[in-house]
């Protein structure tokens, strides 16, 4: 058993910690590999650590992006804030009056709407056939940056994402394809 030396004040001895013992350069090193390997954008998110895990395939991950971006289309159209609305800024400004809905541009706002609607609604059914599970695993991950927690939620996610892939022309559909219709 190894019991670490320690200095009179009882912090842990520095002439055991490697850091301290190796070069300026090798720490320089360290840091700048550490730093290109997390520059990645997809680090940034859990569906972006599974692809670079490579839990899932490039087709799910842009399905998952698509996913996202549909649902927050569809909280813009009805009104309604996300659920997990960025930080509040501090800055004051006041917010501009909506478009008169008979105007050209208040027509071009009402069209993106209900195009919004639309899809997320014929997203969302499509989802809804690969089961709850995968729907519960998609929407959590995908909207909520949550980590699939088990093998079971892990293939609920991929065969979730594969009906929207499948649904958005990102995938072909495989001979043997074990995804629901």
């Amino acid at each position: 058993m190894f019991i670490p030396a320690r200095e009179p004040n009882g912090r842990l001895s520095r002439t055991m910690n490697p850091v301290d013992s190796a070069s300026p350069a090798a720490v320089k090193r360290l840091k700048d590999a550490a730093l290109k390997g997390v520059a990645d954008e997809h680090w940034g998110t859990q569906l972006g650590h599974l692809l670079l895990d490579g839990a899932i395939t490039e087709p799910l991950y842009a399905a998952g992006r698509r996913w996202t971006e549909t649902v927050m289309a569809y909280y813009r159209a009805i009104g309604a804030p996300p659920p997990y609305p960025k930080a509040i800024s501090w800055e004051r400004y006041e917010p501009g009056a909506d478009p008169d809905p008979r105007s050209e541009k208040g027509k071009r706002i009402i069209n993106k709407a209900i195009k919004a609607i639309d899809e997320m609604h014929d997203a969302y059914g499509v989802l809804r056939t690969a089961g709850l599970l995968a729907e519960r695993v998609v929407r959590a991950v995908c909207e909520t940056n949550a980590t699939p927690q088990d093998w079971a939620e892990r293939v609920a996610l991929t065969e979730g994402l594969s009906v929207l892939a499948l649904f958005w022309g990102l995938t072909k559909q495989s001979h043997g394809s074990n995804v629901r219709s």
